[in-house]
């Protein structure tokens, strides 16, 4: 597949990604929320602090959507090898292991305050787990490219 189809394809996904989390965080969550709010009244008060770590959890995946579109635009130019995806990929891991981080802590911080069920854990560790592991892939790719943008610049010098 040609770099510029190849692309156009990443940006599509990208954008459709974008628009369902969007749609998640809008929508899906406030809906699910009033649910669980008219269904157990008793744990209302856990909403609030849920949607905040939810919001603030999302920010970074979108900040990763910009990240992969600013990659995604590279490639479209025949750079897929560059430093600037090198650190693009780098930024983008940092971003998963925050996001990771900071859903971890939020989790804990819930469990010790009560406002957060023992067997939601293992649901939770999981999704720790996806953002840990999206920061191992995105790092090795981050050191994969640096390492194939020298090997291309120096190719590059060579007559």
């Amino acid at each position: 597949m040609k770099p510029n189809r190849f692309a156009k394809w990443l940006k599509g996904i990208i954008v459709g990604t974008t628009l369902i989390g969007i749609g998640c965080l809008i929508y899906v969550i406030p809906q699910m929320m009033s649910i669980f709010r008219a269904d157990y009244p008793e744990f209302s008060y856990w909403i609030m602090p849920w949607e905040i770590l939810i919001v603030c959890c999302s920010i970074p995946c979108f900040v990763a959507m910009g990240l992969s579109w600013k990659i995604a635009s590279n490639i479209q130019k025949d750079c897929s090898f560059c430093h600037e995806n090198a650190k693009l990929f780098q930024l983008f891991s940092y971003l998963a292991l925050t996001d990771a981080i900071v859903f971890l802590l939020g989790s804990v911080v819930y469990f010790l305050c009560g406002m957060n069920h023992p067997g939601l854990l293992i649901l939770e560790l999981l999704i720790v787990f996806a953002g840990l592991a999206v920061y191992a892939c995105t790092a090795a790719l981050s050191y994969f490219v640096s390492q194939a943008a020298d090997l291309q610049q120096d190719s590059d010098l060579t007559i």
